[in-house]
């Protein structure tokens, strides 16, 4: 399915830009105008089952009218969807983020002090990667990531000048880049913004408040480095399990 940069489906547009030209009042549209506005027509749930037109943005469709600030109901018996104001706001619970990223940072000191499994070799998670702090101007939050050192994510991110590089930092794998990750995460909670309250993709809860300077990468690294319980920080394997692919 093509998307548009907003995340809207590119066959839905119309709907959305439909509810942007409408007034800020109430609409009620008949679900034979809906597909004469889209020009096609829609499934069968969306005739008779009210969870169709959830207003989530898990549902890709359902951000042709999230986008729009509208929430979406069914009325089955005369076959209409009104379509109110009404702002999305996703639920955000920040003590299970915390507690799921200090299970993933035992979860990533455990893989460097042991014997490297194989299906982090076949998913290349012992190649080097880079963990890199983006700065998101228009939208004034920092976001801090990882990806592998050969992977275009970091390009597609900045691409067109929506983003610039702040920081990066090559590490000899994925635990250790992803420790570090979590280090600038917990140092950032204060601040922590939902960059994308329509996109569900991952990513969402990696931003903050650009009121909040990033910490530097390389001291967080260092540190790390010195911590005799993690033996492997600096171990770089291919697929093959041959050691150094820098």
């Amino acid at each position: 399915m093509k998307f548009i940069e907003d995340g809207v489906p590119a066959k839905y547009r119309p709907l959305l830009d439909f509810l942007l030209e409408a007034p800020p009042t109430e609409v009620v549209l008949p679900i034979a105008d809906v597909e004469s506005i889209l020009n096609f027509g829609l499934p069968g749930p969306a005739h008779d089952d009210p969870f169709w037109w959830r207003s989530i943005p898990r549902n890709s469709w359902a951000r042709s009218w999230l986008r729009a600030d509208r929430i979406a109901t069914l009325n089955s018996e005369d076959g209409t969807v009104t379509f109110t104001p009404g702002v999305y706001s996703p639920p955000v619970d920040h003590q299970w983020m915390i507690a799921q990223r200090h299970r993933e940072a035992t979860y990533a000191r455990e893989c460097l002090s042991s014997r490297p499994m194989d299906i982090h070799l076949r998913d290349r998670w012992w190649e080097p990667h880079l963990v890199y702090i983006l700065h998101i101007h228009a939208e004034g939050f920092y976001k801090v990531g990882v990806t592998r050192h050969d992977a275009r994510r970091l390009r597609d991110l900045t691409a067109r000048g929506r983003a610039g590089v702040e920081a990066s930092s090559m590490l000899a794998n994925r635990h250790a880049a992803r420790l570090v990750e979590i280090a600038v995460l917990d140092a950032t909670d204060s601040a922590r913004r939902v960059a994308d309250r329509y996109n569900h993709h991952n990513g969402q809860t990696e931003h903050w408040d650009d009121s909040v300077p990033p910490p530097a990468l390389e001291p967080i690294a260092a540190a790390f480095a010195l911590d005799e319980c993690l033996p492997n920080w600096a171990l770089s394997l291919n697929s093959k399990g041959v050691e150094d692919v820098h």
